[in-house]
This record gives C-alpha cells, sequence and structure tokens, in this order.
C-alpha cells in the first residue's frame, strides 16, 4: 500500500512523495537521523531530526516561536499510534503551513 507523505528540504519548497512503506528506516533517511515526533492538530504528524539543533542543522521552517532544522516530513497516525499516510485533506492542511501571500 502506498502512504503519501509531505516533505520539506532545507531551502526547498515541500513536495508530495508517494512511499511503500513508513518505516523506522525511512523516516530517519529522510530526516538524516535520529527521529522525534511533534504532533500537530487533524491528525497530522511532524516528524524531525531529534538532534538537530544540537548538530547545527541549517533552519528549516518556523511554527510558532520554534524553528524548525533540518528536513522534515509530515505524516499521519492511526488511533493506535501507527504511521500512516496523509489523507488529501491533512496534504492541504500540511502544505498550507508554507502558503506565503507575498510570493502568490
Amino acid at each position: 500500500m502506498a502512504h503519501r507523505i509531505v516533505v520539506k528540504r532545507v531551502g526547498q519548497e515541500p513536495v508530495v512523495e508517494t512511499r511503500e512503506e513508513i518505516s523506522l528506516e525511512v523516516m530517519q533517511e529522510i530526516v538524516g537521523g535520529n527521529i522525534k515526533l511533534l504532533g500537530l492538530p487533524n491528525g497530522i504528524d511532524l516528524w524531525l531530526n531529534e538532534e538537530g539543533k544540537l548538530i547545527d542543522l541549517y533552519p528549516n521552517v518556523a511554527l510558532g516561536q520554534e524553528i524548525i532544522v533540518g528536513d522534515i516530513f509530515f505524516a499521519g497516525s492511526t488511533p493506535q499510534g501507527d504511521t500512516v499516510g496523509l489523507t488529501g485533506t491533512q496534504i492541504e492542511l500540511a502544505l498550507a503551513l508554507f502558503y506565503d501571500p507575498a510570493r502568490n
């Protein structure tokens, strides 16, 4: 089963990617190291590099007062805590976090 996630690499626009699985290895490959979860509203999970600030990864995005560093991705989760792909609505919500009205 294919899973759709939103990946935001440093210095690039967010993109929707399809992965056959969302395993620990895939997650670590995307963020470039150990993973950390930040739960967001609407069943969206933000995954990032747990040691990103300690190893001076480049800033990626600001969420509220928090600066997120390094490559990140958004996925969904089940009530049991399993990581799954995003729904169409969740993809729209994740992409909206990066909408800049000054550029559009």
